[in-house]
C-alpha cells in the first residue's frame, strides 16, 4: 500500500494505492477529502469515480464498523 499525503488546506488530503505483493494495483487508488471551510466538517472518500460523504457525526460509527470489519476478517482468516 501506498499513501500519500496533502495539506490540509487541499480538498484532498490523501491517495491510498491498493496493491498486491507484486506491487500490481489491485483496485482503483482510494481518494480521501474534505469540503473546505463551508463544508461543515464533512469529509469523503472516492474510489473510481464513486463518492461516499462522511458527516462529522457519522464519522466516529464509521470508524466502530470498519474495525469490527476487519476483526471479522481476522477472525475468519485465523480459523482456516
Amino acid at each position: 500500500m501506498t499513501i500519500t499525503e496533502f495539506y490540509g488546506s487541499e480538498p484532498v488530503t490523501a491517495v491510498i494505492n491498493l496493491e498486491a505483493d507484486t506491487g500490481e494495483a489491485v483496485s482503483a487508488p482510494i481518494v480521501i477529502g474534505h469540503y473546505g471551510p463551508n463544508g461543515g466538517g464533512e469529509i469523503w472518500l472516492d474510489q473510481g469515480g464513486h463518492r461516499v460523504q462522511c458527516m462529522p457525526a457519522h464519522f466516529k460509527d464509521l470508524m466502530k464498523q470498519l474495525k469490527r470489519a476487519h476483526r471479522i476478517a481476522q477472525d475468519m482468516k485465523e480459523a482456516e
